[in-house]
């Protein structure tokens, strides 16, 4: 059986392959919009965050080591 269509949502990048466009803002930007999340920090990146994020169930985040499902 097929479900019902859902309206697309674009894929949100974090980053743009340097470790300092990896940041909070971009991050808050990503996700807000909904769907996809990647990440392109240029390499391991850790970004500090200054407060609690609200993540939907079932976004998926993608990063050098793989795809996670939230949710």
């Amino acid at each position: 059986m097929l479900s019902p269509a859902q309206p697309a949502v674009a894929a949100r990048v974090v980053g743009t392959e340097t470790a300092g466009s990896c940041t909070e803002t971009t991050l808050n930007a990503a996700l807000a919009d909904g769907g996809l999340v990647t990440f392109n920090c240029g390499g391991f990146h850790t970004i500090p965050l200054t407060s609690e994020k609200t993540i939907s169930a079932g976004k998926l985040f993608r990063c050098q080591i793989g795809t996670h499902r939230l949710g």
